[in-house]
Parts: structure tokens; sequence; C-alpha cells
């Protein structure tokens, strides 16, 4: 369904995708890539609900490629969490696919509780 775009005076078309539906993780992991083939671009966010352990990190990073191609980081990651809290990046240039790869790093117990999700269009 299209939306209202107030910075572009528009209606646009999009859909919502989800990389990382919110749950506990205490590992590395990477996300099922997403089909963005209909779309050059996306406002993606990272929400983290819960955070555990001593000195707890998250690093998230978004990635795209063309079918059959390898990943390529897009030119923004989002800012390390030590806390919880939500950050909003706009990413243009997607290819046909998009992942998101989530670091965890800590010195015992780490635990972060996370979404990460994008309106791409």
């Amino acid at each position: 369904m299209p939306r209202w775009d107030a910075t572009q005076g528009k209606y646009i078309h999009g859909d919502d995708v989800t990389l990382f539906a919110s749950a506990a993780r205490t590992v590395t992991a990477t996300s099922g890539a997403v089909n963005t083939t209909a779309y050059g671009e996306g406002d993606f966010t990272l929400n983290v609900t819960a955070k555990a352990g001593t000195l707890p990190t998250l690093d998230v990073q978004l990635q795209t490629r063309a079918y059959g191609g390898a990943w390529a980081n897009v030119g923004a990651a989002f800012t390390q969490k030590i806390d919880v809290g939500a950050q909003t990046l706009t990413v243009d240039g997607l290819r046909d696919e998009v992942q998101a790869i989530a670091t965890i790093g800590g010195s015992a117990g780490q635990s972060f509780t996370f979404s990460v999700t994008a309106s791409v269009k």
C-alpha cells in the first residue's frame, strides 16, 4: 500500500521486512537473505530492548549482493550498541538481496535482545 513520504512530498510504494525478529541472542548470527530486487533503498532500524553480561557489545552490519554474487557491506553501519536503544539508517544502492550480520562480544554472559527491520522502497 502506498504511504506518504513528507520529505519527498509524494506517495511511495514500499514493503516492511524483518531481517532479525526480536529475540535474545548470545552469539554472532547472520540473518536470512531478504529479496530486495524491486527496491533500491530502505530505512533499516536496529532496536535493542535488553542487554546482559559483562561489557556486552553489539555490532550490526548490513550487506547486499546481486543473486549469486559476493556479499558486500553497504556504506553505513549501525553504531556499536552497549545499551538499549534504537537507530535507523537510510541505505541506498541495494542490490537483489540484503542481509544483516550481528556480532556479539563481551567478557562474560553477554546477550542482547534486538530486532532489525526495514521499510524498503
